[in-house]
């Protein structure tokens, strides 16, 4: 499978909904970022390699491809393969077979290969640094994730997911988004896309002091030269039909009147309550693809279910 799209739009998190939403969600998920390693290494570090094999090889190693049995193998930046690399990895691909590096023996796995990348690869294709074969190889399922400007009702599910796995960097309780703070997310593009918005929100962590996160907790570059948040765009259901009415209406901008201002920010409860909603109707109610979608384990959803008396 191929996963491409610009830099930062979440390509491993799709990959990671995946495998978890998969008959394989019980064994490992590795990743590996191709462009982090040098061509001498790549072998090793796919394959493994024996005792001996090369100097500083003190001891047997497992590979990748090995630790991944039964599992993903996700690979970041495929794109970055070396040309010269790429004729083992194929075989590998096709005979789901291998022998570490300096050894003779066949290794037999049973992986599911997940590439992701930002670079053109037909384009590479035709420039003749990236073979042919290994694209149509990878590219039997070719998903493309847009970019997060494309998809602007994912922002409150994705802020929130982000909340819940970092705020545990400090000692306060943080419950949540405070409206305003949430619409100047909403309404800002993030051409830096999942990552930019990760970063974000740990920095409004980091900064804030309140149990709310407050709009002069985010980073600057979200508002206008005069400081207030940017009007967000309006959004067709056909942008992004996974998230819930709900959640739109709750997210929007709202003019500054009296009554708006008394108006309650939404609970983080409220937040997770209608992203566990959306994930539901956007899945026609399969739970296990609503779980994938929210990233979160199956049996961590029916608790939220039960205990939000969803569906009841």
């Amino acid at each position: 499978m191929l996963i491409t799209g610009q830099s930062g739009s979440g390509k491993e998190m799709v990959a990671r909904g995946i495998h978890q939403a998969s008959k394989r969600t019980g064994h490992p998920f590795v990743a590996v970022n191709c462009a982090a390693l040098t061509e001498s290494l790549i072998e090793s570090e796919l394959f493994g390699h024996e005792k001996g094999a090369f100097t500083g090889a003190t001891d047997r190693k497992i590979g990748r491809f090995e630790a991944a049995n039964h599992g993903t193998l996700f690979l970041d930046e495929v794109g970055e393969l070396p040309l010269g690399r790429q004729t083992k990895f194929l075989r590998v691909l096709e005979e789901q077979c291998f022998e570490r590096v300096g050894g003779t023996k066949s290794i037999h796995v049973n992986v599911r290969v997940v590439a992701a990348t930002n670079r053109d690869l037909p384009a590479m294709v035709k420039a003749g640094t990236f073979r042919e074969d290994l694209y149509y190889r990878l590219s039997v399922i070719h998903t493309i994730v847009p970019s997060l400007g494309e998809r602007p009702t994912d922002i409150p599910i994705l802020a929130h997911h982000f909340l819940l796995r970092l705020r545990s960097q400090v000692a306060r309780n943080i419950d949540g988004f405070s409206r305003d703070a949430m619409n100047a997310m909403c309404a800002y593009r993030w051409p830096g896309n999942v990552r930019e918005l990760r970063n974000a929100v740990e920095r409004a962590i980091v900064l804030g002091d309140g149990n709310q996160l407050e709009v002069a907790d985010l980073p600057p570059e979200l508002f206008t030269g005069s400081g207030d948040p940017a009007v967000a765009p309006a959004v067709a259901p056909a942008v992004a039909p996974a998230v819930a009415p709900a959640i739109v209406a709750a997210t929007a901008p709202v003019a500054h009147s009296p009554a708006a201002e008394a108006q309650a920010p939404m609970t983080l409860r409220d937040l997770e309550k209608n992203g566990i909603i959306a994930a539901l109707q956007s899945t026609g109610g399969n739970k296990a693809r609503a779980a994938a979608l929210l990233q979160i384990d199956r049996s961590t959803l029916y608790k939220k279910i039960k205990d939000y008396e969803i569906g009841s």
